[in-house]
């Protein structure tokens, strides 16, 4: 049996044929479990659970302290349950996280197949939900405030969620074939802020997918996938972009453009700040709903409603160690070509109740991005919002509020 569920004796070309599936005692046809489960208690752990197990100690004796989990969904929950199990018996502080999509008519489970890996045990899933709706932002005609609201509609992915802008499966943000806009892409102009977005959103981890520092298009046929705008996962291959990074193995980015990398130091600076504790461990709140009707939030030509292409939430931790932001807003201009002057930020109620009612100005310092540090009247923040100024095209902001 393939990868996918596929007995055959002739597999397609569309076929995983270059995958066998393991027969962890789940009969797909029937949905019938023939190993121990809630109902059936007694049933003998198959074989192929403790092969599978050696497998992963002969890792871990190697040092590896973290595994992910391909295409999770279609492996049953109760194996992976009695595998991390054991694979914590041998290191507690070992990493677990699942590939894994709910709306995959393969998976085991009939409910919300990600919180039930969650519940076996995973560290994280992918939360494709969050990355699927700020990518149809550009090439499906869909709003920002659609990915607010997956984020604040479940709260369970808001905290264990693996957010990514690029994995091995989606298109490469700055390929040819989508993140489209006019026309021609725009990803590799708004990546950076499309990373800051996804990345800073939630207490779980974060991608940063190989070459993505560096702006690699995927472009060209390097085999079996064809040019799919998707580096390699089947053929030998090489990035072009990370090829200049790693410069003979000098790893001194001599064989990249200055553009190329200004991206990667920027992308350096992120990585360190979504690291923080604000953001690690913080609460969030969306900023879709206080703003929806804030006019100055981003709304360009005739827009009545705010958040078609502006975007971004606040993290809080009112218990922050000394001299770690407590309050720290995300926002950005998902606009690949306009501008946002004037722009200004409504702080939802919750926040408040941490910044405090005191008389003296709010001090907004910058994190991350080109804005410049100022202080705010808290009577203008309250009723007007927080002042920005202009969010360029693309441009992304990280400030902290005391």
């Amino acid at each position: 049996m393939t990868g996918n569920n596929t007995a055959s004796w002739n597999p397609s070309i569309d076929t995983w044929y270059e995958t066998v599936k393991v027969n962890y005692g789940f009969n797909f046809t029937t949905r019938t479990a023939l190993y121990p489960t809630l109902q059936n208690p007694d049933a003998a752990v198959p074989r192929s659970w403790f092969i599978v197990d050696e497998i992963v100690a002969h890792w871990q004796r190697m040092g590896v302290d973290g595994f992910r989990v391909d295409m999770a969904h279609m492996v049953p929950p109760e194996f992976m349950s009695w595998l991390l199990a054991r694979s914590r018996a041998r290191n507690p502080d070992v990493f677990w996280v699942a590939e894994a999509y709910d709306d995959d008519p393969a998976k085991v489970v009939g409910g919300n197949t990600l919180h039930s890996l969650l519940s076996s045990g995973f560290d994280s899933v992918y939360d494709d939900g969050s990355y699927d709706r700020l990518k149809n932002v550009y090439d499906g005609g869909g709003w920002a405030n659609d990915m607010a609201d997956w984020i604040s509609g479940d709260r369970i992915l808001g905290g264990l969620g693996l957010r990514y802008a690029e994995n091995h499966d989606e298109v490469r943000l700055a390929s040819a074939l989508d993140w489209r806009f006019g026309g021609s892409n725009v990803g590799s102009r708004t990546g950076l802020a499309v990373s800051a977005v996804l990345w800073t959103a939630g207490r779980g981890p974060f991608l940063l997918y190989a070459g993505q520092e560096t702006g690699e298009p995927a472009g060209g046929i390097e085999g079996f996938g064809g040019n799919d705008g998707r580096t390699t996962i089947f053929d030998y291959w090489s990035m072009p972009t990370f090829t200049g990074w790693v410069n003979d193995h000098r790893y001194d980015g001599a064989g990249l453009s200055p553009e190329q990398r200004t991206m990667r130091l920027n992308y350096i600076d992120l990585v360190r700040l979504a690291r923080l504790p604000v953001f690690a461990a913080g609460a969030a709140w969306t900023l879709a709903d206080a703003n929806r009707t804030n006019p100055s939030f981003g709304r360009l030509g005739d827009e009545t409603v705010s958040g078609h292409w502006a975007t971004g939430h606040v993290r809080v931790l009112a218990d922050a160690p000394e001299g770690q932001p407590r309050v720290a807003v995300v926002i950005a201009n998902l606009h690949p070509t306009a501008s946002m002057p004037d722009f200004t930020v409504r702080l939802p109620d919750a926040v408040w109740e941490v910044l405090g009612d005191a008389e003296t100005p709010l001090q907004r310092r910058t994190l991350w991005g080109s804005l410049a540090d100022a202080d705010v009247a808290r009577t203008t923040a309250r009723t007007e919002g927080v002042p920005v100024g202009t969010i360029g095209p693309g441009e992304a902001f990280i400030f902290a509020l005391r």
